[in-house]
């Protein structure tokens, strides 16, 4: 369940949410204890619980265990970056294996950073924090992006419309001799077709 801060009216409306998937009681306990005074924290117990928490909640961050029974840390952060409504969550992960391998294996899965156990907390707070920040950046960046991209399709829209705006107006004058000449087989008497009521 969601942790409240140490002291109401810590946290600020705009802090992180962060979910910490661990199946160790002890070590899930100290990370929400540890990182609930800075972000709003939710815990998982596993994978498959950790999904359920992220289809009904907006998170920042998701920090998780790799080993773990019911789904392990690499299935969660696959499944998630596999779909477009969680890929663009930063996903960390921990793990107390040691080697080039399990820190590849995780990158493959689409983690967004790794970090072997023990750890300090300063870094792993430290971690987050550029994950957070990183992930807000791209965020302005898109939304910067998308208004440019409107504000060309309405101006090329705007073009679009006053093209053949223009070749009517343009070719208007001439059509109204045409239909006002009194020499032509089909003209009308003079005036009887005027500019002012177009």
């Amino acid at each position: 369940d969601t942790q409240p801060p140490e002291a109401p009216g810590a946290l600020g409306p705009d802090a992180a949410h962060i979910l910490i998937v661990e199946d160790n009681p002890s070590m899930r306990a100290f990370l929400a204890r540890s990182l609930r005074t800075r972000y709003r924290v939710t815990t998982a117990v596993d994978g498959q619980e950790a999904l359920a928490k992220v289809g009904s909640a907006k998170f920042d961050v998701i920090l998780s265990d790799v080993m773990m029974p019911v789904m392990n840390g690499y299935e969660l952060c696959s499944r998630l970056k596999q779909d477009t409504a969680t890929r663009e969550i930063p996903f960390i992960l921990l793990t107390a294996q040691k080697g080039i391998e399990p820190t590849l294996t995780g990158f493959e899965q689409g983690a967004d950073d790794y970090l072997g156990k023990p750890f300090h907390l300063r870094e792993l707070i430290a971690r987050i924090d550029v994950q957070i920040r990183l992930r807000r950046l791209i965020l302005q960046v898109g939304q910067y992006e998308k208004a440019a991209l409107l504000g060309t399709l309405a101006t090329g829209m705007a073009h679009e419309v006053r093209n053949p705006l223009n070749a009517i107006l343009n070719g208007l004058p001439r059509l109204l001799r045409e239909l006002n000449d009194p020499n032509k087989p089909n003209g009308i008497r003079p005036a009887t077709i005027e500019m002012g009521a177009v």
